[in-house]
């Protein structure tokens, strides 16, 4: 075990030094800071409307037009304006001498006016005022949802793919030899590489799952789908770290290993249910179900599709680990290059 933990203390110690690596680390935190914003200003989207206040009759158009979307109130015809004519799309209203007034920024499509005059002549109890709607109480953000599944996914990428990166570095820097006379086995070093790679992916999907906000779902869902996920950054390690011998092939065997790790399963969503069984041997697919079934409430099979990824996961790692054992061993790459 303090071999192992020495090998986990090395690889620390060289992403700290190396910047690629250190981005790589920090990746899943950007991410998940930048899809929060989006996140929030798609949730907090919907009609607006700016309305001057400034008389009685605004006052009481506003508290009408409150019923149908987001009202901005203003004091003065030229604040009125002003808000119009900023950058978005809004419709003004104001009072005018023959009733309510209209302002529109003026590039507008042809249907906006149209809009605002249905939606004027609805909250005043016009003809356009028959009509109804349904809304579902509770509704989730689906774009919320899904940018949490994929930022989960994505860290247990970022995972393997710093401990790849970090092997990668030994390969050029010869650093494997000296691996290769200590008394280390193959089990350890590759406990090593698993050990670590699962530790960062999931810090990663735990600090991305805090800045996207509480989902009102139980932790113990999050923490489940993230441990059954532990073998797969170190199948991407295995496997990234096993055909590239320099960072230049890293980064593009990591092209193509993330596009096929996220890029199936999402596409998943799209094929009919009787073709599903052809993701079955995909541990990245049970991955995203389990996921799903984390951040999604209602879903059914979350328990055995957590199974599922968990042995699949180890499947793909301790077969990727007998057919790259030749160049992820350090004691057979040392006997390689001599």
């Amino acid at each position: 075990m303090r071999r192992i933990a020495s090998i986990i203390r090395f690889d620390l110690t060289n992403a700290l030094r190396d910047s690629m690596v250190l981005y790589i680390l920090a990746a899943p935190i950007f991410l998940a800071v930048a899809l929060g914003f989006i996140a929030g200003a798609i949730d907090g989207s919907g009609a607006g409307f700016a309305v001057d206040v400034s008389d009685r009759e605004g006052l009481e158009l506003a508290r009408r037009l409150s019923e149908f979307g987001r009202v901005e109130r203003f004091t003065g015809a030229a604040e009125l304006e002003r808000r119009v004519l900023a950058s978005d799309d809004i419709a003004g209203f104001k009072s005018g001498p023959d009733g309510p007034e209209i302002v529109l920024e003026g590039n507008e499509g042809p249907e906006a006016a149209g809009l605002a005059a249905a939606v004027l002549a609805t909250a005043l109890g016009g003809p356009e005022a028959a009509y109804a709607a349904a809304v579902r109480p509770g509704a989730r953000s689906a774009f919320r949802d899904y940018a949490r599944i994929s930022l989960a996914m994505m860290s247990i990428l970022i995972g393997g793919v710093a401990a790849a990166f970090a092997l990668v570095d030994e390969k050029e820097s010869k650093v494997t030899r000296a691996f290769a006379v200590a008394p280390l086995s193959e089990l350890e070093y590759f406990a090593a590489r698993g050990l670590w790679s699962a530790a960062v992916g999931a810090l990663g999907a735990l600090a991305a799952h805090l800045i996207m906000g509480p989902t009102g779902l139980p932790w113990w869902r999050m923490l489940v789908a993230v441990a059954s996920s532990a073998f797969m950054p170190l199948s991407v390690c295995l496997l990234i770290g096993g055909l590239a011998a320099n960072q230049i092939q890293a980064v593009a065997s990591l092209k193509l290993v993330m596009f096929a790790y996220l890029a199936l399963p999402f596409g998943s969503l799209f094929v009919p249910e009787r073709w599903l069984f052809l993701f079955w041997p995909l541990p990245n697919y049970w991955m995203f179900e389990a996921f799903r079934g984390a951040y999604i409430p209602g879903l059914s099979g979350f328990w055995s599709d957590a199974a599922m990824a968990a042995l699949s996961g180890a499947a793909l790692a301790a077969g990727l680990g007998v057919a790259l054992r030749r160049r992820l061993s350090p004691g057979r790459r040392s006997a390689a290059a001599a």
